[in-house]
């Protein structure tokens, strides 16, 4: 039995300056031991007329994460990656699978709108790997472009990495007592407030 991937994901912003900061702790899992073996920490820049937003913060962590995974980390040690996040924007998403009409309606949302944060929904779905399996076949980066994924869409039924590592998304609840996720606020935190990468 191979290992799993715990990694929690935050983002946080401070309105009066503009900055953000994101925040990534992983956990490997084998059986019932758990150990940390990656983090992050990172600045956001912005500006108080132009702020760096939650929602960005958030999106930025979970996509970094991805990247950092796919570089730093075997993947063949492992057969499972969960997302822990506090954010229910992100977690949403997933579990709903808003992506699927964002991908049919080129990136449009039911009001005929630019999806919010569309480029960095670009970025995390086509640089990360991510690949959609459904009952037809699987589609792997920008699935958006394919004629075969919009008539197959409704049929998606899981996430995975290129691997064939499975991916879920899990949402946790902020400023509690998920250690993990504390972990990875304080990341954030220390991004947001050091302008720099620790």
């Amino acid at each position: 039995m191979k290992k799993s991937l715990l990694c929690y994901t935050d983002g946080g912003c401070n309105p009066e300056t503009g900055f953000a900061g994101l925040g990534i702790h992983i956990q490997e899992k084998d059986r019932n031991i758990q150990k940390t073996i990656l983090e992050c920490s990172d600045f956001l820049s912005g500006t108080k007329e132009k702020p760096v937003t939650n929602q960005v913060a958030e999106l930025s962590a979970v996509t970094t994460c991805l990247k950092l995974i796919k570089e730093k980390l075997n993947l063949n040690e492992y057969d499972a990656i969960t997302i822990l996040s506090d954010s229910a924007y992100i977690v949403n998403c997933f579990k709903d699978k808003w992506y699927i009409n964002w991908f049919k309606n080129n990136w449009k949302n039911s009001l005929g709108k630019d999806v919010a944060n569309k480029e960095l929904w670009i970025e995390l779905f086509s640089n990360t790997d991510l690949v959609y399996k459904s009952l037809r076949g699987s589609y792997g980066s920008k699935p958006w472009a394919s004629k075969e994924f919009h008539e197959d869409a409704a049929n998606v039924i899981e996430l995975s990495y290129s691997n064939g590592l499975s991916v879920e998304f899990l949402k946790v609840k902020g400023h509690d007592t998920n250690e993990g996720n504390n972990r990875a606020d304080l990341l954030a935190t220390l991004g947001k407030n050091s302008g720099k990468k620790q």
